[in-house]
């Protein structure tokens, strides 16, 4: 079993519970994808002030920073839409530039 997921397993439920990010960068990644895994396989869980944990419904530090946890997943989603946009309307006038230096190529070849 990894480091990482030796952390994983000891992640308990509500903040007084709560498990801090590893040091080891690598470490931190792997235990990142562990839990964005458990995420979308049923589990709840979230970093708070102390690390990560999940989140009892009905406690008050809980439920307020799982607020606070989804407003910021909300806020990247966002941004990441907004991105993409922009990126997308980018994209759409490099084709529309190479598109006109052809056509303006073709039409002084043409006279």
């Amino acid at each position: 079993m990894s480091f990482a997921e030796m952390i994983f397993n000891r992640i308990g439920d509500g903040h007084r519970n709560a498990v801090g990010r590893p040091d080891d960068l690598n470490v931190d990644r792997k235990l990142r994808a562990l839990i964005e895994h458990a995420n979308h396989n049923g589990d709840c869980i979230i970093s708070g002030k102390n690390g990560y944990y999940r989140p009892i419904p009905g406690n008050e530090i809980d439920e307020a920073e799982y607020k606070i946890y989804m407003r910021q997943n909300k806020s990247r989603i966002d941004k990441l839409k907004s991105k993409q946009a922009c990126m997308n309307v980018a994209f759409e006038m490099k084709r529309l530039e190479i598109w006109y230096a052809q056509e303006m190529r073709k039409d002084r070849n043409d006279k």
